[in-house]
C-alpha cells in the first residue's frame, strides 16, 4: 500500500523528486481522464466537468474549453491543509510552495471562485456560474441537436 504521508514528506521537500513522481503518475492520470471523456462523449454527454486539483500540472487543461478555479487567501489555505491532512504548519507550507500561485490561477482560468469563508454564500456563486455555463453551452449546441 502507499504511505501517502511518507511520500508527501519526500516530494514536497524536494522539487526534483516531485517532478519525478509527476512524470510517472500524470501520464496514467491523463490517460484515465481521456478515456472517461471519450466514454461520456460517446454517450452523448456534451458537458463534462472535471474536478482536477492538478489540472495544469498534468496538462489536462489542454482538453478543457472552460476552466474554473477555486482560490482562497494564503492563510485560509494553510489552515485548511493543516486541518484536513493533520499537518504541521511547516509541512503545509512545503505543500503550498509546490503549488501554483493565486496569480497563476487568475491568469489561466476563465472563472474564479473565491472561497475564503467555507460554504457560506458559496451556493449562490456556484449557481450563478452554473447558469452562465449552461447558457453558453445551450447557445453553442442549439444548432447541432
Amino acid at each position: 500500500s502507499l504511505n501517502r504521508r511518507a511520500l508527501a514528506d519526500i516530494v514536497f521537500n524536494n522539487p526534483k523528486k516531485l517532478e519525478l513522481l509527476n512524470s510517472i503518475s500524470y501520464p496514467h492520470i491523463t490517460s484515465e481522464i481521456l478515456s472517461l471523456i471519450k466514454e461520456n462523449s460517446a454517450r452523448g454527454n456534451k458537458l463534462i466537468l472535471l474536478d482536477a486539483p492538478t489540472l495544469f500540472e498534468s496538462r489536462v487543461d489542454d482538453f478543457c474549453e472552460i476552466i474554473i478555479s477555486v482560490i482562497a487567501d494564503e492563510e485560509t489555505r494553510l489552515q485548511r491543509i493543516m486541518k484536513r491532512d493533520s499537518l504541521t504548519d511547516e509541512q503545509a507550507i512545503a505543500r503550498m510552495n509546490s503549488q501554483h500561485t493565486e496569480k497563476f490561477f487568475v491568469d489561466n482560468s476563465d472563472f474564479i471562485i473565491k472561497n475564503n469563508n467555507g460554504m457560506t454564500g458559496l451556493d449562490d456563486v456556484v449557481d450563478e456560474l452554473s447558469d452562465k455555463i449552461k447558457r453558453y453551452y445551450n447557445n453553442k449546441f442549439k444548432d447541432t441537436e
